[in-house]
């Protein structure tokens, strides 16, 4: 992993895009099991009065598998941490490869409940060649220790991504060793304490294409092995 900028100061994500103006292909109604892209199967029973949960230690990434995305775009999840403490929530850029995930790729983007980013591989990569070097723990100024608190990533070309809590970068542009080439997004939770548990509340997707990317090659039915959670 690289990080790009050495002289690197703190941006706001307005400065970088103007996500008013750029489209928006996913608004995840993630409270509404019947609608919600990552309500399938047993995840189902975690959405509800609104949002989305994820209890206790286990770790977890999970998504639509079906969709995905090219080019430059941006995903933004906002969450709570409900009890904790939390280890670690946030949103999995993966790419599964084209030889039955033998050469899936990707990367977790998670936030704890004291603040800290941390930067690694996706539970799913099985290959030690394919894994990123964790970044982190990294203090992150712009954390709200009450409340909820947005992660915004841009995801450009594949490989570089730019990381904002609440609107504030987080840290330097990182560059990844290995292009996601046609990456799915997911929710990712690595676990707390016994009974804690955090909630997801708001899940979009944005592309900085001028056109959108879909539906070319839009709905392929690939999955990803889950574990049975």
């Amino acid at each position: 992993v690289e990080r790009v900028k050495h002289d690197w100061q703190p941006r706001s994500l307005p400065q970088l895009v103007d996500l008013k103006k750029s489209l928006l292909l996913v608004d995840d109604p993630l409270g509404d099991a019947r609608r919600s892209l990552f309500a399938w199967g047993g995840q189902a029973a975690k959405a509800k009065d609104g949002r989305m949960f994820a209890h206790d230690e286990t770790r977890m990434s999970w998504g639509d598998t079906r969709h995905h995305f090219r080019g430059d775009f941006v995903c933004e999840v906002a969450a709570s941490t409900v009890t904790g403490p939390q280890s670690g929530w946030g949103i999995a850029v993966i790419d599964p490869g084209r030889e039955k995930e033998k050469d899936l790729k990707g990367v977790e983007i998670l936030l704890n409940s004291d603040g800290q980013l941390r930067v690694q591989p996706s539970m799913f990569v099985f290959h030690d060649t394919l894994k990123i070097k964790p970044m982190g723990p990294m203090a992150v100024p712009s954390f709200k220790k009450n409340g909820s608190n947005s992660l915004t990533v841009i995801v450009r070309g594949g490989q570089t991504l730019e990381i904002f809590v609440n609107g504030i970068e987080a840290c330097e542009p990182i560059r990844l060793p290995h292009s996601l080439d046609k990456p799915h997004l997911h929710l990712a939770s690595t676990g707390g304490a016994k009974g804690s548990a955090v909630a997801f509340e708001t899940f979009k997707v944005w592309s900085l294409l001028p056109q959108s990317p879909w539906p070319a090659n839009a709905m392929e039915e690939r999955r990803l092995p889950r574990p049975d959670f």
